[in-house]
């Protein structure tokens, strides 16, 4: 039996080759059991033959965050996804009976877990999901800080079962992927336009009019402000309760005409940010009172 040492490491691409007449007894005597005497000569074992050596551990060649789900004006926000791609210098295999690799990803101040979603087809790029949570921000851009993936309790090997090596280099700030998950503000309360408002005085809220009322106020700069009636008296926005959006300023002005029903209304503004936030609370109420009966 020929023995060979597989300490070093050898390239994996060349497999275990035999030159012909390569066996020496070194100064032993070799014989069968009646004595006689070893011929030591023999043929070249081909490197074709089925005994590759890889004792090379796998690499990350480079991470790169690669696509994005949900994306509105270049801003992620709530619930949108990021993906990663992990580069891997040869294929791989990952077994995940006992668990999953992850990897760590910087959204401004948080520090994200990114869940394992995948190889390639040829196995040599892995693919990292994260999930933008609610009140994150990132005016830079999504980062990755060296060495951030985490085993777990998985297996990474190449074919070969060698360990993937870990290490990595870090990401800078990818302005491609900004964050904003936080709602804006409460726009100030609605303002009827004193032309509209025809009561005792021009600043009671009384009019006797139902169509085309002037509406304005301030709101986040450039946000979409939506205008409703709270017809349930909560103090939030529903659905049903819409009664026009219009497109705030660069310095967040806006302006709406609305038709009102004879009655008492509480009329209230809500803002979008360009990053689709949802504001985080509805303006105070304009309570206003439509009365164009005749005494």
């Amino acid at each position: 039996r020929h023995v060979i040492d597989l300490d070093a490491v050898f390239d994996p691409a060349v497999a275990v080759s035999v030159d012909a007449n390569g066996l020496s007894a070194n100064g032993a005597s070799l014989s069968d059991a009646v004595g006689n005497a070893a011929t030591l000569d023999h043929a070249a074992a081909s490197a074709a033959s089925p005994y590759g050596v890889d004792t090379i551990a796998p690499t990350v060649s480079q991470i790169g965050l690669s696509d994005a789900q949900g994306m509105q004006a270049g801003l992620l926000n709530t619930g949108d996804t990021v993906t990663v791609t992990v580069g891997l210098s040869e294929a791989t295999v990952v077994d995940t009976t006992a668990g999953a690799p992850s990897l760590m990803v910087d959204v401004g101040e948080d520090s994200v877990v990114a869940t394992f979603a995948g190889l390639s087809a040829a196995r040599t790029e892995a693919y990292f999901t994260l999930s933008i949570g609610a009140g994150q921000l990132d005016v830079d851009g999504i980062s990755i800080a060296a060495n951030a993936l985490r085993l777990g309790d998985a297996q990474w090997t190449d074919m070969a079962g060698n360990p993937l090596t870990l290490s990595s280099a870090a990401v800078a700030p990818n302005a491609t992927y900004l964050v904003d998950a936080i709602g804006p503000a409460a726009p100030t309360r609605p303002d009827l336009a004193s032309a509209d408002d025809t009561g005792v005085s021009n600043t009671d809220n009384i009019s006797a009019r139902t169509a085309g009322l002037s509406w304005s106020g301030v709101a986040e700069a450039k946000s979409q402000v939506i205008v409703f009636d709270d017809l349930n008296g909560d103090g939030e926005f529903d659905a049903n309760e819409e009664l026009t959006r219009v497109q705030a300023s660069d310095v967040g002005a806006w302006a709406a005409d609305v038709d009102l029903s004879e009655g008492a209304h509480a009329i209230h503004a809500i803002a979008i940010d360009e990053a689709g936030n949802l504001g985080v609370a509805a303006s105070a109420a304009a309570e206003v009172l439509i009365d164009n009966t005749a005494p």
